[in-house]
């Protein structure tokens, strides 16, 4: 048995204008996060054989976090270069299958890398949504690195910090979205007629349902079934055409006007705004 912990660096700071982005460094909320979330792992006995980082500032004092909590820090943490870059997944499974000696490998780099290596490697997900300082655990059923492939992986656990109001809100968001749009693709194939009438009421209990998970999100790790529908649950739903609303009519307003010198009026153009 193999075992893989995909883990995202934690929240970072933004970079100053003699900075460059390799160089960003973790904010005291996000030096806070890895440490709760390599204390979520030391809790449950997690082991690492080998921790794998990306050369970027932000993972490498992610890495360290988790080395420090999981009895790691005297072990060595290698740094790839190449984990920085976006690479495809059937490369990152590459540096893997040079690892046959250890039995648990602890990768901490970004996304989309460790989110493409996390769909590669499990079955039935087109896509991964993994969060800062989130750990996505994934088991092979094999006795060498070399023996793993595409979609043979097995999703063990996943670990994401929602502790933050706003990504919760945006999560649960995106789990009513999910949930009205299936139940209503199973009733109007049951009965497209009746389906219909029930959508106010698929509405309110899809936004109960989701309050309750996050809550429970908040609270424990998730596996199983629970933890693959996490996965793929931050990925905003695809409403029905039929749900579709037109955008509403803004009306527009007249320029301000001001009085010349003549004391007639004249209208003022407005400036062009900028991004701030």
């Amino acid at each position: 048995m193999k075992t893989l912990y995909l883990v995202r660096h934690a929240d970072t700071a933004e970079a100053n204008k003699n900075q460059k982005d390799i160089d960003r460094p973790l904010t005291k909320g996000g030096r806070k996060t890895a440490k709760q979330m390599a204390g979520n792992l030391k809790k449950v006995g997690v082991k690492v054989n080998a921790l794998i980082s990306s050369s970027a500032k932000r993972a490498r004092e992610t890495a360290k976090e988790f080395a420090k909590e999981l009895g790691s820090s005297g072990k060595r943490i290698e740094m790839r270069d190449d984990l920085y870059n976006a690479i495809p997944a059937a490369n990152q499974l590459k540096i893997l299958k040079q690892l046959n000696q250890v039995q648990s490998v602890m990768i901490v780099g970004h996304v989309p890398n460790s989110e493409k290596l996390a769909a590669y490697l499990l079955t039935n997900i087109r896509a991964a949504s993994i969060p800062k300082g989130g750990v996505v655990c994934i088991e092979f059923d094999c006795d060498t690195w070399a023996d793993v492939e595409r979609g043979s992986g097995t999703l063990k656990f996943v670990d994401f910090p929602l502790a933050d109001k706003k990504q919760s809100k945006a999560l649960r968001k995106n789990l009513q979205a999910t949930l009205a749009v299936h139940l209503q693709k199973n009733l109007a194939e049951v009965d497209s007629v009746t389906a219909p009438k029930f959508k106010k009421y698929i509405k309110g209990s899809s936004a109960k349902l989701a309050r309750s998970f996050v809550q429970v999100l908040q609270s424990r790790r998730l596996t199983g079934e629970v933890a693959m529908s996490v996965l793929k649950s931050s990925i905003p739903a695809q409403p029905a055409a039929s749900a579709a609303k037109p955008a509403p009519r803004t009306r527009r307003r007249g320029r301000p006007r001001t009085k010349a010198a003549n004391g007639r009026a004249t209208s003022r153009a407005r400036k062009p705004k900028t991004r701030k």
